[in-house]
């Protein structure tokens, strides 16, 4: 059973389920197969002349798992790689759990936080990264002093915003509400 089963949904949703390895949405790789309108996924990135020279770092698969940052060698950070659902599914649980465990080492005065709130900066965590979280200093600002709405139009206010798309406005919505 999930920690937070509207969490795993919520990122179920936005990080969509691949069982073969892809590029990562902000590689080399992944622009080329945009570029020549093929698919990143179930090895479309292939179709991309010359894609073995072409940085894919780091390789995803399952549910937005990261394999080259949890190395394992029975799943290679490598084209091919494939995983099963149970797998994919573990996979998110434990990454839940170490964005958690990253986020409130960083800030454990998040703990306090509405429920709506910190559950949608675990999802920017588990996105990003704490390191690359911290770098939103201002909306940090606002959220410590609980307020919601300027810490919402911060993140509004990013490269961030621009690059994710639906699922920024939905966790803004979520930040901005404060419950």
């Amino acid at each position: 059973m999930p920690k937070y089963p509207d969490l795993t949904e919520q990122l179920s949703g936005h990080e969509g389920l691949e069982f073969e390895a892809y590029p990562d949405p902000l590689s080399p790789l992944y622009a080329a197969c945009k570029e020549a309108g093929v698919s990143p996924y179930r090895g479309g990135y292939k179709a991309v002349p010359g894609w073995q020279r072409i940085d894919a770092s780091p390789w995803t698969i399952g549910r937005g798992h990261n394999l080259e940052a949890h190395p394992d060698p029975a799943y290679p950070a490598a084209p091919g790689t494939t995983c099963t659902l149970e797998q994919a599914d573990a996979w998110l649980e434990s990454d839940i759990a170490e964005a958690e465990a990253s986020m409130l080492h960083r800030w454990p005065w998040m703990s306090a936080l509405p429920r709506s709130v910190y559950l949608a900066l675990l999802n920017m965590v588990f996105n990003m990264g704490a390191a690359r979280f911290s770098g939103f200093q201002e909306t940090l600002y606002h959220l410590k002093r609980h307020e919601y709405a300027l810490a919402a139009d911060e993140l509004v206010d990013s490269l961030w915003f621009r690059q994710v798309g639906s699922r920024a406005r939905r966790i803004v919505a979520q930040v901005r509400k404060g419950e």
